[in-house]
């Protein structure tokens, strides 16, 4: 870089100094009245930032792209082994309904939304809430009044949702057991089988009644009532935590 210097109109004292690149553009000045220097972030004309500043603004950069790259959240393909922040799942019944179910540390949330009416339901420590939206013919919502469970089911409620789903739990074996032992000691028999292009555990309870389980998370893939499919997921959406990474899963079986 080549050094230029100015005195000014003093004789002893140097006032500026200018350096400028292999070019010959002005990249660099030195106030040595003031004590501060410049560096020029591009061509003359677009005007000087002091050095300090520059020193700051590079610290302040590496430090974001630190934290962007410890929060940097993985799409996994096998979420063995994490644990479950979220959970969110949606279904599709023959008739149309669709039911929509999130799962956190803080709430549970269930909609099920019919052509006729929707039904929400809101869960979270202290409070517990129903409501009923009627859907008429032009599609006009008419609300029902919120219906407010007594405080004390709340909590109850909310971890009964969070167990079958595993929050603050990691996906393994042992825990995707404690989920279907319940319903595997009511049916006749289990086997696995595929559905959705995913491994399966069947329940079958007689009569054509059966129940698929995806085998990697433990939730319901499919209800069949009388050999007529009934319910069928339609997406899983898993929020996950693994030490200090974050990572999400996903199902999709439309």
């Amino acid at each position: 870089m080549k050094i230029e210097q100015d005195y000014g109109s003093r004789d002893v004292q140097l006032a500026y100094e200018y350096g400028y690149n292999s070019d010959g553009v002005w990249v660099w000045k030195r106030d040595g009245l003031a004590g501060q220097e410049y560096r020029y972030l591009c061509r003359i004309g677009c005007g000087g930032m002091p050095m300090r500043v520059l020193r700051i603004l590079s610290i302040l950069v590496l430090c974001l792209i630190m934290i962007s790259c410890r929060q940097r959240v993985l799409h996994l393909s096998d979420p063995a082994g994490w644990t479950v922040v979220s959970r969110e799942l949606v279904y599709k019944r023959a008739d149309g309904t669709v039911i929509t179910e999130y799962v956190d540390e803080k709430q549970f949330r269930l909609v099920s939304a019919a052509p006729d009416k929707i039904r929400r339901t809101h869960i979270t420590r202290s409070q517990s809430t129903a409501q009923l939206i009627w859907i008429d013919a032009q599609g006009n919502e008419r609300p029902d009044p919120p219906i407010n469970f007594p405080q004390r089911q709340a909590l109850p409620l909310l971890q009964r949702q969070q167990k079958w789903a595993l929050i603050g739990k990691p996906i393994n074996p042992e825990n995707i057991e404690m989920i279907l032992r319940h319903p595997k000691q009511r049916a006749r028999r289990v086997y696995e089988s595929n559905h959705c292009g995913r491994r399966a555990f069947v329940l079958d309870f007689g009569n054509g009644n059966l129940s698929y389980y995806d085998v990697q998370t433990g939730v319901k893939l499919a209800t069949i009532y009388q050999g007529v499919v009934h319910e069928t997921l339609q997406k899983g959406h898993w929020e996950l935590r693994r030490g200090s990474q974050k990572g999400t899963y996903k199902i999709t079986c439309e």
